[in-house]
């Protein structure tokens, strides 16, 4: 949320995605941080143990979100 912070007051559009066990966290450090209702972006918990193929599809369905907040205006 920090680098999130930083980068979109440099108008850098900028997403933050992490899984469902974190989403709530992120958000509540997004309001601490002054960015008020934060869109964070949920893929399904959890990850590290996922092979590869299992990631890239997680990252796929996640595509259309993605690009959604990346070109909000």
């Amino acid at each position: 949320m920090h680098d999130a912070r930083i980068l979109e007051a440099a108008g850098i559009p900028t997403g933050v995605v992490c899984t469902s066990e974190f989403a709530e966290a992120a958000r509540d450090q997004a309001r601490a941080l002054g960015l008020g209702e934060y869109d964070v972006i949920r893929v399904d918990h959890p990850m590290a143990t996922l092979p590869p193929e299992e990631v890239e599809q997680r990252a796929r369905q996640a595509r259309v979100d993605i690009l959604r907040l990346l070109t909000r205006s």
